[in-house]
């Protein structure tokens, strides 16, 4: 069968299409960048996380005034046959192989 890949996160509407995003389960794409800088060589080294086709799942949130909104948002990433994956995960590094 198909993999499930689920989540979640806190997120900050920053803005009104983002909102309707998710109250209206739109499909959005989610990428996930994490960093570590080597200080003594100053290279920079990250994983990459690419969910190309994303539905947020949860509650939509009540607006009570006119202050930030933030949620934590459940979601749920999906097959996308535009990207041919589901979930793409890239490691950047110094390394040339990986030995399994």
């Amino acid at each position: 069968g198909q993999r499930v890949v689920t989540g979640e996160f806190k997120m900050i509407f920053t803005s009104l299409t983002e909102y309707q995003n998710f109250y209206s389960n739109n499909v959005s794409a989610i990428q996930l960048q994490m960093n570590s800088d080597d200080a003594t060589s100053g290279t920079n080294h990250y994983i990459r996380v690419n969910l190309p086709e994303v539905v947020y799942k949860g509650e939509t949130p009540s607006v009570n005034d006119f202050g930030q909104i933030t949620l934590t948002v459940p979601f749920e990433a999906n097959y996308s046959s535009n990207a041919s994956y589901q979930i793409q995960i890239s490691i950047f590094n110094s390394e040339s192989a990986l030995n399994l």
